[in-house]
């Protein structure tokens, strides 16, 4: 990923955190659902969030459709992480040892 990509990327994840950890407006935070409440089936990816269909790319582009691929594709024990503070660091860690 080049440098102005990872930059997105994570400041794109650290607001999904603070979306999925209530500290963000509702308006935000209510666009987001995990799969478990979508059905019931016992499937490896309830924990993660629904993705919403869209067929046209600009809606892709969008921040409600890029956080949650972004959140999905985390490591399952940075999303278990509660404090914005120690989830960024983890994150820049992660993120660094992806670039090497």
């Amino acid at each position: 990923m080049a440098k102005c990509q990872t930059n997105t990327y994570g400041h794109d994840a650290v607001m999904m955190h603070r979306c999925l950890g209530g500290l963000s407006p509702s308006y935000l935070s209510d666009k987001f659902s995990a799969r478990a409440t979508i059905h019931n089936r016992q499937t490896r990816y309830r924990n993660s969030l629904n993705i919403p269909y869209n067929r046209i790319t600009a809606v892709q582009r969008a921040f409600c459709y890029r956080g949650v691929k972004i959140w999905n594709n985390l490591s399952k024990d940075l999303r278990e992480i509660t404090n914005t503070i120690a989830f960024k660091r983890h994150l820049i860690k992660e993120l660094t040892c992806d670039m090497n």
